[in-house]
């Protein structure tokens, strides 16, 4: 696990918001210095004077000039309806990046499986991909009850992309597109990946070809 991020600290402004479809917002963020940052990664998120911190998947490349995250705002967060508040000029306080759901310096095939809020740290690994001309074949399986974030976005830089609405579309099209030489992404709640990672080792998959990010508090 990379943790060397946990001791970086980045003084970040707030740029703006942009409300993606119903209570999801993209906040934008800008930096002085360059940030470390490897597609895929997380970083955590600390307001001045407000107790706790927030980790967010990065849902911006490194190739991108602003930092950008994207996240569900609902009513009885302190720390989301903070966010709603910000002003342009605001400060934070970025630790990070961290942790290593990022591309393996060998990837070639790779599978990523997305519930709802969890394509976020994809549509990071994907603008990568494009942007550093990476020679990775890339297959995106994003369940959602109705409106599928980066839609358009995501199904113009994966190679095959699938956007079924419910879990038995979605475990039909998995089963559909195993490859047994694959790496295996798996983003969204942990429920979700617990029953997506017994799907796929039901289905053959080795337990370790695959990379699982819990979104806690989806």
């Amino acid at each position: 696990m990379n943790i060397a991020g946990f001791f970086r600290k980045t003084q970040i402004k707030f740029v703006k918001k942009e409300q993606e479809n119903g209570d999801v917002y993209s906040f934008y963020f800008s930096s002085k210095q360059p940030l470390s940052h490897i597609a895929g990664q997380h970083a955590l998120f600390i307001f001045p004077g407000l107790k706790g911190v927030h980790i967010f998947s990065l849902a911006s490349a490194p190739e991108e000039d602003l930092i950008r995250i994207s996240t569900h705002v609902r009513e009885g967060s302190a720390y989301k309806q903070r966010l709603m508040q910000l002003n342009s000029g605001d400060t934070m306080t970025l630790v990070g990046p961290v942790l290593d759901f990022v591309y393996p310096d060998d990837a070639h095939n790779v599978v990523f499986l997305a519930q709802g809020i969890g394509i976020t740290p994809f549509r990071s690994l994907l603008v990568h991909a494009k942007s550093a001309d990476l020679s990775v074949i890339t297959t995106l399986i994003h369940v959602d009850s109705s409106n599928h974030l980066f839609q358009s976005e995501t199904k113009e830089l994966a190679r095959r992309a699938f956007y079924p609405n419910d879990a038995a579309e979605f475990t039909d099209i998995v089963k559909r597109s195993i490859d047994h030489d694959a790496i295996y992404y798996l983003s969204g709640s942990p429920r979700f990946v617990k029953a997506t990672k017994q799907t796929l080792a039901s289905l053959g998959v080795s337990k370790a070809t695959m990379k699982s990010d819990n979104f806690i508090g989806y």
